[in-house]
């Protein structure tokens, strides 16, 4: 009876082990897999951040090129959406370093717009060149 039991017992663990190594393979796996998840879901966020900085920084600079030219060092705020925000709410901000060259005719505006993280982080930097006509 005894030599029953072991036998019953061996067989057991000769079915165990397969399922551990099993199970173990499946858990490892598994922090794979999670951790690749994890990595393209910064790697989304740091992308859906920088095409927001690219877009409010054309858009500023068709404003620019429009005549619609802010002030030296102005800084314009917005939230997750890219509409305007009060600064306390904004997720981007843009600064606007315009310098302006007086000519015969017109003005030369030579502007620098970079956009910023909320958290002060630089995002991306456009430079953009209009000229104003007299008369306008």
């Amino acid at each position: 009876m005894v030599e029953h039991r072991q036998t019953h017992s061996l067989r057991e663990m000769g079915f165990m082990v397969p399922l551990i190594l099993f199970v173990l393979l499946f858990v490892l796996c598994s922090g794979v897999v999670a951790c690749v998840f994890l990595r393209a879901s910064a790697i989304s966020r740091d992308t859906e951040a920088y095409n927001a900085a690219v877009t409010l920084c054309r858009n500023q600079a068709e404003c620019i090129r429009a005549g619609e030219i802010p002030a030296d060092g102005s800084i314009l705020y917005y939230d997750e959406n890219l509409q305007p925000a009060p600064q306390a709410s904004a997720t981007y901000y843009l600064v606007v370093e315009d310098q302006t060259q007086k000519t015969e005719n017109g003005e030369l505006h030579s502007s620098v717009v970079t956009a910023y993280s909320a958290e002060q982080t630089q995002l991306y930097r456009l430079e953009v060149a209009a000229y104003l006509p007299q008369g306008r």
